[in-house]
C-alpha cells in the first residue's frame, strides 16, 4: 500500500495507526504545525487538528489521541475533536 498525506505533511512526518488500523494520524513536519487523521481505505482526510507534536499514540479503544511535543502533552477526544 502506498499512502500520500500530501505536501502539508512535509518530508519526515510522524504517523501512527488507530488501534483498529482503519485510520492514520499524521503529525506534519512543516510550518503548518497541524495533525490530520486519514481514512486508510479511501485516502481521505477525516479531520485536521490545530496542533503538532513529535510523538503521538491512541488510547487502546481509539477514542483519545495523545500528542506530545517537548514537555507539552495534549489529549484529544477523537469523536468530539475536543482538547481535554
Amino acid at each position: 500500500m502506498l499512502f500520500s498525506a500530501g505536501e502539508a505533511a512535509g518530508e519526515n512526518p510522524t504517523a501512527v495507526f488507530t488501534p483498529n488500523g482503519q485510520s492514520l494520524l499524521v503529525l506534519a513536519s512543516t510550518s503548518s504545525h497541524t495533525t490530520q487523521l486519514w481514512d486508510v481505505a479511501t485516502g481521505q482526510s477525516l479531520f485536521e487538528l490545530p496542533t503538532w507534536g513529535s510523538r503521538a499514540d491512541f488510547s487502546p479503544d481509539g477514542q483519545q489521541a495523545v500528542i506530545a511535543s517537548g514537555s507539552v502533552i495534549e489529549i484529544w477526544d477523537v469523536a468530539s475533536l475536543s482538547n481535554e
